[in-house]
């Protein structure tokens, strides 16, 4: 198994070779999951609509 991070690295070395922009990752975490997770989603601006940067720069998006 690969660390997610490992990972990550891996695939945006090989979009960059395909001539890609970058990727963006997509998340299963929805806003009811709990209030918890509901809380941290917005504070991270978190979207089902639209991709967001996360604190390093990487795109995301939360579309459940």
């Amino acid at each position: 198994m690969i660390p997610q991070g490992r990972l990550r690295a891996a695939l945006e070395r090989d979009a960059a070779t395909r001539g890609d922009r970058e990727i963006v990752t997509v998340l299963g975490t929805r806003l009811a999951e709990s209030a918890a997770r509901g809380a941290a989603m917005i504070k991270r601006g978190e979207s089902a609509n639209a991709a967001v940067r996360d604190t390093r720069g990487a795109l995301a998006v939360s579309p459940l």
